[in-house]
């Protein structure tokens, strides 16, 4: 059986196009009696695989974010967590970096972090306290808030 008739197509997805959660899986057939046109290739089967988010933290089926063992840690503890499981600092679902995810910034202050790694300035302005030092490190620096 012919892979191609007349030209070829790119049918791998484009990464705008891929969902989060779901991979759509399209099967494709050829038809011999429409080899000359382009509705030669005709999806023939579709099916829909789901992908279970597994906590990296305790192993459960959810993100990090939802992750009653996370939420109850102190924010040092947090930081310390994230940077150890290689999380994305924004978004707190991915092995990705900070600077290309498509997550939205920290809802409190629109810094360039999740909400639950937020932590309120306590020290004087101007002047880091120990725990800002440490995240402004954990980060490599590039939050907009520090």
């Amino acid at each position: 059986m012919p892979i191609e008739k007349g030209g070829s197509r790119n049918l791998r997805p484009t990464p705008e196009r891929r969902p989060r959660r779901t991979n759509t899986i399209n099967t494709m057939k050829y038809d011999d009696n429409n080899s000359n046109s382009h509705t030669a290739f005709q999806p023939s089967n579709r099916s829909t695989i789901n992908v279970k988010m597994i906590c990296p933290l305790c192993n459960n089926e959810h993100g990090l974010p939802d992750c009653g063992e996370f939420v109850k840690l102190n924010m040092s503890e947090k930081w310390d967590a994230a940077k150890r499981l290689r999380m994305c600092f924004r978004c707190l679902r991915g092995r990705h970096m900070q600077a290309t995810c498509r997550g939205k910034p920290c809802k409190i202050c629109r810094g360039g972090h999740h909400r639950l790694l937020h932590q309120e300035r306590t020290t004087r302005e101007g002047h880091e306290g120990p725990d800002d030092s440490r995240r402004h490190r954990a980060h490599g620096g590039i939050c907009k808030q520090c």
